[in-house]
């Protein structure tokens, strides 16, 4: 799967970005297509997900390397106006709605095989007509990511198309598919517009799950919106378990504990709202998906020495192929975001230049943001407890190390802001504030 899999593979590469980012950069250069082959704009097999671009951005914030950034842009671009529905060989913006449709190319458009919406949706013959949440969701965070990225290129022509399309997606998906009473967005029928229910009275929205809370990962959610996604994600009895996030809102009656993906916990959807999260400021939130993934992973290993697919809610044992390591692989940006020696990471909205350690406590670097909401975070894995001074710019706060880790939460971050850690003893502070 590993090798062939786009969903899989660019899974795979998120965890190899952290031990050999020379072979995370082949996994990229693999699903990229020449800029001048006018018959094919990606190469996809599986998931219709742009993971590569994801990928891709991880590699560069690990690296930095600004001239093979510029070697494969035009590639990457290519790629993901395929995924988006801007290229003349895509059908994903057909019904010219906002509302992404990626069904022509194959029915499991976010990695999860026995989705109930996904499902129905094929029973009634409906892929000609819904869209999913998660295609646009995922469009409008790689528009910010390939924008990002032009910036970095000085490609600022580029920008204004990226932006224009983010606002396009943003707003389909909260006037049609945003649906208030159950706090999740919902599959729409395109032509009615009208939102799939499960039930006949609509009350019950079919997608109560991992598509309903993609657009957590745009950064496009309302403050009312945040607090409802957290809740879903976070709270115990709705997609919390005792073993990490499942696929489906445990309220809803198309629940249950023995599918696939259904009544399972897999570890790449961990990632991605791990990694929204931290692009949130929400860093609470994200520790605590991150280091029950690393929990629930280690006991099945410990137990068994295989590296299961899935999780089980109930029991929390490693079920399904035994030997699957790609889509487990995001463990290792955990591991490293939460253990790593002088290690720091960041949202989808941030890059760190000029990164100095003078010690494994000690640590300056210039954070540049590109988003636009009002928080984002940063973790700092310092390795040792204790009280650490901390300079933002022109701020100077004291806050405590737990576990090794400063979860940093910078407010109405700016463009670029320089950062100081230091450990200090606080016997030897006059004032300080956490």
């Amino acid at each position: 799967w590993g090798g062939l899999f786009t969903w899989d593979s660019g899974m795979l590469g998120i965890g190899m970005v952290q031990y050999a980012p020379k072979k995370a950069l082949e996994i990229i250069r693999q699903y990229l297509v020449d800029v001048e082959n006018i018959q094919t704009d990606a190469i996809l097999h599986g998931t219709q997900l742009p993971l590569h671009v994801y990928l891709m951005l991880e590699w560069y914030q690990h690296t930095g390397d600004k001239d093979t950034l510029r070697t494969l842009y035009p590639s990457l671009r290519k790629y993901f106006r395929y995924f988006t529905g801007q290229s003349e060989l895509s059908t994903y913006d057909k019904f010219h709605t906002g509302l992404l449709c990626p069904f022509e190319d194959g029915y499991n458009v976010e990695g999860i095989d026995d989705y109930p919406p996904q499902h129905y949706t094929g029973l009634i013959g409906g892929y000609a007509r819904y869209s999913p949440v998660c295609t646009s969701a995922h469009a409008i965070r790689t528009a910010k990511i390939m924008s990002l990225f032009a910036k970095e290129l000085e490609m600022f022509e580029e920008i204004a198309d990226y932006e224009q399309w983010q606002n396009y997606w943003e707003k389909a998906l909260q006037t049609y598919s945003w649906e208030e009473q159950s706090g999740y967005y919902a599959y729409v029928e395109n032509g009615t517009m009208d939102r799939l229910y499960y039930d006949e009275a609509k009350t019950v929205n079919y997608n109560m799950g991992i598509d309903g809370l993609s657009p957590l990962l745009s950064g496009i959610l309302t403050e009312t919106q945040l607090a409802n996604a957290k809740e879903h994600l976070l709270c115990e009895g709705h997609m919390w378990t005792s073993y990490g996030i499942t696929s489906v809102d445990m309220r809803a009656p198309y629940a249950r504990t023995d599918g696939y993906w259904n009544g399972k916990v897999w570890i790449p959807h961990q990632w991605f709202f791990w990694k929204a999260l931290i692009s949130e400021g929400e860093l609470d939130g994200a520790e605590q998906i991150a280091r029950k993934a690393l929990q629930v992973w280690r006991n099945s290993v410990e137990d068994t020495y295989n590296c299961y697919e899935q999780f089980c809610i109930l029991t929390g044992m490693g079920e399904g192929c035994h030997n699957f390591g790609g889509l487990s692989a995001p463990l290792a940006a955990f591991w490293f975001a939460y253990y790593g020696r002088r290690y720091i990471t960041v949202g989808w909205d941030c890059l760190l230049k000029d990164v100095c350690w003078t010690q494994d406590t000690a640590v300056k670097f210039t954070l540049v943001y590109h988003g636009n909401r009002t928080r984002t975070g940063i973790l700092v894995c310092v390795g040792k407890e204790g009280a650490y001074r901390v300079s933002i710019s022109s701020r100077t706060f004291v806050q405590s190390a737990k576990d090794g880790i400063l979860n940093l939460v910078i407010d109405h971050p700016q463009y670029k802001q320089d950062v100081i850690v230091q450990h200090i003893d606080l016997k030897d502070e006059v004032e300080y504030g956490n």
